[in-house]
């Protein structure tokens, strides 16, 4: 995820008189994917170790 924002943050940060190529909008939909699936998982362990707390 740092390297998503590194990227996101040099577009919208940069000096508009220095031209620069924009994210790839298929390839960040990629990059968001992958990002949508891990925290998925996160959440699952994180769900998986409530039910393991005591009442």
């Amino acid at each position: 995820m740092d390297t998503f924002g590194e990227a996101r943050g040099e577009i919208a940060h940069s000096s508009a008189r220095k031209t620069k190529q924009p994210p790839n909008p298929a390839d960040e939909l990629e990059r968001v994917k992958q990002i949508i699936q891990e925290l998925e998982k996160v959440d699952q362990l994180i769900t998986n170790l409530l039910k393991e707390l005591p009442s």
